[in-house]
Formats: structure tokens, sequence, C-alpha cells
């Protein structure tokens, strides 16, 4: 199975299935170690105010590459 293809899941304590929802994240740093980072500034988001790593959830059809 292609790997851009296969769906993640994973049984839980309850005995259900769930899914599990790839993402990617990047560190980016300088050559002075300085961080990049993101601020989720739109209040209806979770994680408002809170800062991460740049990165993003894949969507259901949407390839690794």
């Amino acid at each position: 199975m292609d790997i851009e293809e296969r769906k993640i899941t994973e049984i839980n304590e309850d005995n259900q299935e769930i899914n599990i929802q790839e993402f990617v994240s990047i560190i980016l740093k300088d050559k002075d170690g300085k961080l990049w980072l993101t601020k989720q500034i739109n209040e209806e988001k979770p994680l408002y105010g809170k800062y991460s790593c740049p990165g993003g959830k894949m969507e259901e059809n949407e390839s690794q590459r």
C-alpha cells in the first residue's frame, strides 16, 4: 500500500477505532540560534494566542509530498 493512500488508525482503551490526523511541523533556526515561531491569532481557533512551530494538518486526499 502506498504511504500516501494509508489511513492511520488506533484502537483506544474502549476498543474503539479512532483515526489519527497526520500533520507536518518544522523547526527553523538561523545561524544565531533564533527560532521562527508562529502565533495563533484567530480567536475562534484552538490554542489562540499560543506560539508553535510552522506546520499544518494534511487534508484527507492530500499527499505527503
